[in-house]
């Protein structure tokens, strides 16, 4: 190790470390981690995080000793998940006594008064000092850069961690996709092919109701959407974003959907969908699926669970929804709705001016940022919570235990203290569509068709993020005060307004109106405070 002070420490982790001996508790350096304690379920059997921590079972004997190769230990202070809020601010108040402490709930500017206070150290030059190199690299040259575009200052230093998620395509970090989804068995069931353009898409609404397809009688087969929102996949192909901002990627801005030169032909679109019958305004959306009347939805690509939920006639197929994407206006590709390759949590992780072993914290770093890590807590234990083959790939466990059954689905619970380094591979998320059709040779078919667009869409050239939020940076206390001061009226504002014009009881005739309603309200400062905090993360 680098670290003088913990020169000892190595030298009997050494000795002792090897075969049949122990790591003596007090040879370690004690960290002291305060977070909240939730109620872990696995199976019929329920139990605190605290009490799992204290359990002594395989997998939290092998994270204190992952630990303490790194020549360190936690000291727990663990508190009800529905007490921590009030036990956090009160900590705050009257003194902190941790190293290590889950500042979840603490909104910005309460985060921004304890940094101005000098009660959270920089986490960034901890890990220029002390990390061995694993979280120096992570952060500096990995997917942790990413923390530092998000969360840094504007002293230009990163004060809180949280949870990372990466997806990977083909090499490249790549999100799950989200799109509109139509009823390919149904497109099947008439002999057409899947639409290409609106055009196309309309006709093909109309002869699912001109058909029955539910064979109940009833022209109710309809489409289900937020009307309040852009997020629907429809407006992405009119290259409109999905929020009230956005980022286009090819141009680098961040822009609104109401200064979009296609959002009067997109309202237009709409409305003719609604005037013609075709949408669900009921907010029924659930309930009509159920039932089968939704001819379409918006959704995630690899969206299954919901088609379970289709009751469909006695003797049919599986109801199948798969994306779709349709030319809208001249010179305008239609976009895909992409989740960040590297998506942050909202959990958020800090330490404290109390903490005085900074190289202890270097080495907490260093664990959280390992292979070793993210295998532990993601998988847990080879041969007890899952086995891994000779290829690599790893499967898990569904043992007796509680913990083989909670790892069974999930991540260690830990991730409640500790930040969380995921990886997914998006390819196979996308590939596990086809364990939905069992043996069900028709419905295998309707799936080989969702997972090749899935595929198409991780590859579109033509995306918008479907979140914003994870690619602009921290606001500042001015910016989170414009934003307070703005974002509730324009909001409200921006979504009865949209509604209104799609069910067609606003005029398009008093469109000037409309669009200096929304100037008057701050849209054009909203757009800008978020240019500003896009351009700090580039």
């Amino acid at each position: 190790m680098k670290r003088c002070s913990v020169l000892l420490v190595a030298l009997l982790m050494v000795i002792t470390m090897l075969p049949g001996t122990a790591l003596a508790e007090e040879e370690l350096i004690t960290l002291r981690v305060m977070g909240p304690s939730a109620t872990l379920t696995a199976g019929s059997e329920q139990m605190t995080f605290d009490e799992w921590m204290h359990s002594g079972s395989p997998l939290v004997n092998a994270f204190n000793e992952a630990l303490a190769s790194y020549g360190i230990a936690l000291e727990l202070d663990l508190i009800p998940s529905d007490q921590y809020q009030v036990v956090c601010q009160t900590r705050l108040a009257v003194g902190l006594d941790a190293d290590w402490m889950v500042i979840t709930p603490l909104d910005v500017q309460t985060r921004y008064q304890l940094v101005d206070q000098g009660k959270l150290l920089p986490i960034n030059q901890i890990w220029e000092q002390y990390s061995e190199g694993t979280a120096k690299d992570f952060f500096t040259a990995g997917d942790g850069q990413q923390e530092m575009k998000q969360f840094a200052l504007e002293d230009g230093n990163l004060y809180w961690l949280t949870h990372v998620t990466r997806g990977e395509y083909e090499g490249e970090a790549k999100g799950q996709t989200m799109s509109f989804m139509l009823r390919k068995d149904w497109v099947d069931r008439l002999g057409l092919e899947m639409p290409t353009t609106t055009d196309e898409l309309y006709d093909i609404l109309v002869a699912f109701q001109e058909n029955d397809m539910n064979g109940n009688g009833m022209a109710d087969e309809v489409v289900s959407l937020d009307l309040s929102r852009f997020q629907n996949g429809i407006a992405q192909w009119f290259g409109i974003g999905p929020e009230l901002t956005y980022i286009n990627l090819e141009t680098g801005n961040v822009e609104t959907p109401w200064q979009n030169p296609n959002i009067r032909a997109y309202l237009e679109f709409m409305k003719k969908l609604v005037d013609a019958g075709l949408v669900d305004t009921s907010d029924q959306g659930s309930q009509k699926r159920a039932e089968n009347k939704i001819s379409a939805q918006f959704s995630w690509t690899t969206d299954t669970w919901s088609e379970a939920t289709v009751t469909v006639g006695e003797g049919e197929d599986h109801a199948c929804f798969v994306p779709v994407l349709c030319s809208a206006v001249d010179g305008v590709e239609p976009h895909a709705l992409l989740q960040g390759g590297l998506m942050m949590g909202s959990d958020a992780f800090a330490v404290t001016n109390v903490c005085e072993h900074p190289e202890a914290i270097g080495a907490l770093l260093d664990f959280v940022t390992s292979d070793e890590y993210l295998t532990l807590t993601e998988y847990g234990l080879l041969d007890y919570t899952y086995t891994e083959d000779e290829n690599g790939v790893r499967t898990k466990i569904t043992g007796d235990s509680f913990e083989q059954q909670y790892m069974s689905s999930r991540p260690a619970p830990w991730i409640s203290i500790l930040p969380r380094r995921e990886m997914v591979d998006r390819a196979a998320e996308v590939h596990a569509v086809l364990n939905a059709a069992g043996d069900d040779a028709a419905y295998l078919e309707d799936l080989e068709a969702k997972e090749a667009m899935g595929y198409a869409l991780l590859s579109a050239d033509y995306v918008f993020p479907h979140e914003t939020t994870p690619n602009f940076a921290v606001e500042t206390p001015e910016e989170t005060e414009e934003i307070a001061e703005i974002s509730t009226d324009l909001t409200t504002y921006s979504e009865e307004l949209l509604t209104q014009l799609v069910l067609g009881t606003q005029s398009m005739e008093d469109w000037d109106t409309y669009m200096a309603d929304l100037e008057r309200l701050g849209l054009n400062e909203y757009v800008a405070i978020h240019q500003a905090r896009y351009d700090r993360t580039k």
